[in-house]
């Protein structure tokens, strides 16, 4: 009895952290989810571990959609050749959800974001200015969980802060990430973060 309490106390905070647009639900530091969140959110972090571990060698690990700008799937020790052949200075993080190996020769960001939500436009415009600043010193990965959403969403933005349109920011990721994930929630949250951008 207590158990299925916990598991319906966990996901019940959760959903209200949803509703509330509250995207730290990890606490993460240097890549890796704290223990109190474990302890208070083993469910849903549980389900996302087992998903990550099925799937991760069905997407492609990371992808360039313009010079020096990379997004894709959280990695694990087995991907660090990859950071170095890529010649990776910056990784910013997405996905309060799960773990990911940051080798110590990169710098770590941490923006989380939730999955299959819209994100506040501000907070991408935050999270476009920090790669603008970032990428001066090399170049820079974005990551979610899969590198299938919400690192789209974000190399999109960055994109659009560059000069493109939504619609030519959309089809530039999508030829570079061909397995993303085309929800409407997505272009709207791309509409919504043009307009905001472009009146400010």
């Amino acid at each position: 009895v207590w158990l299925s309490a916990w598991i319906a106390l966990s996901l019940l905070i959760l959903a209200g952290l949803y509703m509330l647009g509250i995207n730290d639900i990890s606490n993460k530091k240097r890549g890796q989810i704290q223990r109190f969140s474990w302890l208070l959110f083993w469910p849903y972090l549980l389900g996302n571990y087992i998903a990550w571990h099925l799937w991760k060698k069905k997407v492609p690990a990371m992808v360039e959609i313009a010079n020096g700008i990379w997004i894709g799937r959280s990695l694990n020790k087995k991907d660090e050749a990859l950071i170095q052949k890529n010649k990776i200075k910056t990784i910013i993080d997405l996905a309060p959800e799960v773990n990911n190996v940051i080798p110590e020769t990169v710098s770590y960001i941490y923006q989380p974001l939730l999955d299959l939500a819209i994100p506040d436009p501000i907070e991408l415009q935050q999270i476009c200015a920090i790669i603008s600043v970032e990428k001066q010193q090399g170049n820079i990965y974005v990551h979610c969980k899969f590198g299938l959403s919400r690192s789209v969403l974000v190399g999109c933005a960055w994109l659009i802060t560059q000069g493109f349109t939504k619609q030519q920011a959309w089809d530039a990721v999508s030829k570079a990430q061909t397995m993303r994930v085309d929800r409407p929630y997505m272009h709207i949250a791309l509409e919504l973060f043009e307009a905001h951008y472009r009146k400010h």
